[in-house]
């Protein structure tokens, strides 16, 4: 094979496994998103019956639940690049994981 060959070959199987990654990750956030019961209160648990309309909506707004969903997935998506798995900061989330 030449080098041309090659090159052209690897940046087929990069765009290949890049597009396998978005279309997995697209998936895995709207199984999750589907799940029954609603986000907010996987979150809170049984204090979210105590807080009132207000207080529903500011956390939604915290948690990034007021979007739609597509809007949803990008700010995850964007969230992911950047290293943030959640509502804690890198070092700490790295921090756990290292520990094991």
């Amino acid at each position: 094979m030449k080098k041309n060959q090659i090159v052209i070959k690897i940046i087929k199987r990069l765009f290949g496994f890049l597009g396998a990654m978005l279309l997995l990750s697209i998936i895995v956030f709207y199984f999750a998103r589907m799940a029954p019961g609603d986000p907010l209160q996987s979150f809170y648990g049984d204090s979210m019956e105590s807080m009132t309309i207000e207080e529903q909506h500011a956390a939604r707004v915290r948690l990034g639940l007021d979007g739609p969903v597509y809007i949803q997935y990008v700010r995850w998506l964007q969230n992911a690049f950047h290293g943030e798995f959640g509502l804690y900061p890198c070092n700490l989330v790295c921090n756990v994981v290292c520990s094991f």
